[in-house]
């Protein structure tokens, strides 16, 4: 650093204090760190650019390989070759074929130890970049903490998270698993945010809750399926004994499917079953925290409604675009207006406007909107 503008403090230039540090034997990256912060505690905030102190190469030459194959074996012939233990004119003889094999075996070796060695090193030096991350991150953070609007309690004053309004009234769009740890993203005007999931409900058209009714639905209305069970009583065990080992388009086992009915379950139809299954789910969503208004979020319904039926079906992302303007045309504008339709009834009015779906997708299709219609009201 030219003296010039070096900044000094008691004495004491930015050089001095980094080589004080490295002299108590810390390793250059926290040197760096402790720097930095000498120098914006003492001279104030400025703008930072962060570079990492320890250099990380994209290559190390010591580190290539070097290990060639010398021995090459010749074929010996059977009934001709003579096989001895030293060499002799035309034949290497055993002794030096073996050490030939030893010395390959020996620069193969050098080889390995070489690797390994440089990969503890490439380790050590990871750590230390990943340290400077660390401490910037922390830096970061204190510095957001620390311009956090503030509210005052009576007997203490309470940071609140620079997130929490910028996810109000915004689009919550599903869940991720980002290092091993559960994540909810929301669509806000500053672009997708990613939050904790203790912030964000898990829920989704795509959450087995929804899912697993709609396959169950569409995976039963086969006419096999419904011809093993004509006129009978269907209950959860003779469901599992004839399809229960049977996997739906999207392979998942039907026994998963019914898994949430009790064992002794019977029911007079295999759509009363089918009802079952989308009521027991929805308690399940219904008795989830902060589920309904991740429901209501994702649907886009308005602070105003409080009844899920009242959505329309343009929300419904279970069905293509084309087949909800259709359903929409058709009069069946609404999640409770779908869940009242048969699944026939939902293939006439696609059939209608010139466009086809199959029973199958149709009785899945009613199979989510009556399972959202049995969350019921919304506390919001």
């Amino acid at each position: 650093m030219d003296e010039e503008f070096a900044l000094t403090l008691d004495g004491m230039s930015v050089n001095q204090v980094y080589e004080q540090a490295i002299k108590a034997q810390l390793p250059a990256s926290e040197a760096a760190v402790l720097v930095s912060s000498w120098i914006f505690q003492n001279f104030g905030k400025t703008k930072r650019t962060f570079n990492y102190v320890q250099a990380f190469a994209g290559a190390e030459p010591g580190c290539a390989p070097t290990f060639q194959r010398q021995f090459v074996h010749e074929d010996w012939t059977d009934g001709e070759s003579v096989v001895q233990a030293e060499e002799t004119s035309g034949e290497l003889g055993f002794n030096l074929r073996f050490h030939r094999i030893e010395t390959d075996l020996d620069n193969l070796n050098t080889d390995v130890k070489t690797a390994l060695t440089c990969m503890a090193e490439m380790r050590l030096a990871l750590r230390a970049l990943l340290d400077e991350i660390r401490a910037e991150l922390n830096r970061l953070n204190a510095d957001v903490f620390d311009t956090t609007p503030q509210s005052s309690g009576p007997d203490l004053t309470v940071k609140i998270p620079p997130y929490i309004n910028l996810i109000d009234q915004n689009k919550f769009m599903g869940t991720a698993v980002i290092n091993e740890k559960q994540v909810g993203m929301w669509q806000t005007p500053q672009g997708v945010m990613m939050l904790p999931q203790t912030f964000v409900p898990s829920f989704g058209q795509d959450d087995p809750r929804v899912a697993d009714p709609a396959r169950f639905a569409k995976f039963t209305e086969q006419q096999r399926v419904r011809d093993a069970f004509n006129g009978q009583e269907v209950t959860k065990e003779s469901m599992i004994e004839k399809f229960g080992n049977e996997l739906t388009d999207d392979g998942i086992l039907v026994r998963q499917l019914v898994r949430i009915l009790p064992d002794s379950a019977t029911y007079p139809t295999v759509d009363a079953m089918i009802n079952d299954i989308t009521e027991r789910n929805a308690a399940v969503i219904r008795t989830t925290p902060g589920a309904s208004q991740a429901v209501a979020t994702t649907l886009g319904i308005a602070q105003t409604t409080t009844d899920i039926r009242e959505a329309g079906v343009d929300q419904l992302s279970a069905a293509p675009a084309n087949v909800r303007v259709a359903l929409q045309r058709q009069g069946l504008e609404t999640v409770g207006t779908l869940a009242d339709a048969s699944p026939q009834m939902i293939v006439d009015a696609v059939k209608a406007e010139g466009l086809d779906i199959s029973a199958g997708d149709a009785a899945a299709l009613r199979a989510t909107a009556l399972t959202l219609t049995q969350i019921g009201k919304f506390n919001l």
